[in-house]
């Protein structure tokens, strides 16, 4: 299965990070990527799911194009592990994809991968700035 996988460690213990994570009411003050995440009864192209929560250490959810199964799914995972002295935090953040389109994608645009990877990396640096606000 295609994925993009991003890696760093964040100057902040898992709980500050877990705090901004979930704090979806901020995400447009630090996420150039997601800048708002909301619920409503729209219909639209992608409707996300919460797949996995574990406070301090995962979050996953699922979203599938016009929600259905095997046409193009995507799997975004962040871990949160905790440095041996507990004031960093590894930070693992990724995406994987699955269905038919994953799979034309990766040979007829792939570049859509490389810019998922660039996004994350700014996602995660606006993360990083945003952990290290709290510190000052």
């Amino acid at each position: 299965m295609p994925a993009v996988y991003t890696s760093l460690r964040l100057p902040s213990p898992p709980q500050v990070i877990w705090d901004i994570l979930t704090d979806f009411e901020h995400y447009s003050d630090w996420n150039p990527v997601y800048q708002k995440i909301s619920g409503d009864q729209c219909i639209r192209k992608w409707d996300p799911i919460i797949m996995k929560w574990s406070p301090i250490c995962n979050m996953q959810w699922r979203a599938r194009l016009f929600n259905l199964p095997g046409l193009f799914t995507g799997y975004h995972q962040f871990i949160l592990q905790p440095s041996a002295d507990g004031l960093s935090t590894d930070f693992e953040h990724y995406e994987i994809l699955s269905g038919v389109l994953s799979y034309v994608l990766k040979y007829v645009k792939p570049s859509v991968y490389s810019d998922m990877e660039v996004a994350f990396d700014a996602m995660n640096d606006g993360l990083k700035r945003r952990a290290a606000s709290f510190r000052e």
